[in-house]
């Protein structure tokens, strides 16, 4: 389903960010992790994403 997306994930829980990437990676997906919402939109900025997995607070 997510072969080849390109993703990134958001999460100040480190736990989350590994889990949700070593799922995502088996499937095909290339990702890139954040810690907060700052990372997350200075890579946003920088990267062509097709998906944005936030964790809301």
């Amino acid at each position: 389903m997510l072969r080849d997306a390109s993703v990134l994930i958001i999460d100040d829980e480190e736990i989350m960010r590994d889990i949700l990437q070593t799922l995502l990676k088996r499937e095909g997906s290339t990702v890139s992790l954040a810690a907060s919402g700052e990372a997350g939109l200075e890579l946003a900025r920088s990267r062509s994403l097709e998906v944005a997995v936030v964790d809301v607070m």
